[in-house]
């Protein structure tokens, strides 16, 4: 078996998982790294990006924490296997918030181009993408009928 068909069918394997956010960390890699996706390596308090720079990658943290922060209110604190920056690449919008991490962090930084082949090689993938955005959705209705209720 190829390196490439290898790598693709290791993606497909984490990518049937029903919610990518919890997909194994190394297995993504794996297959990213082989499909030509980078690993970067993140000091405390170091920027991954911010609001309203161009969405240009999607990314796996691999190890450590970044925050999510909007006008300096950190929303959510995200940990090793989550995946983001897929919304502003999904949707050709620029960043809608700022990532920082809160300790050393390692994160794979795929490509946009790369992402969204992978997504059409790969139907379950973007299936499981599917799930966890409208997981993210029912969660942020919850949240703001629990608000408005208040």
């Amino acid at each position: 078996m190829s390196h490439r068909r290898d790598a693709s069918n290791r993606m497909s394997n984490v990518a049937a998982d029903h919610d990518v956010s919890r997909s194994r960390p190394r297995e993504v890699e794996a297959a990213g790294v082989c499909r030509g996706a980078h690993r970067d390596a993140l000091e405390k308090g170091e920027i991954v990006y911010r609001a309203g720079d161009l969405s240009d990658a999607v990314y796996v943290l691999l190890s450590g924490q970044v925050d999510v922060i909007h006008e300096e209110v950190r929303l959510a604190r995200l940990s090793c296997g989550a995946v983001f920056g897929e919304i502003g690449v999904l949707c050709g919008r620029p960043r809608a918030r700022t990532l920082q991490a809160v300790s050393e962090a390692s994160l794979l930084r795929i490509d946009k181009n790369l992402f969204l082949e992978l997504l059409q090689e790969m139907p379950q993938m973007a299936v499981a993408l599917s799930r966890e955005l409208g997981r993210r959705v029912d969660d942020m209705n919850a949240r703001f009928v629990m608000r408005s209720a208040s």
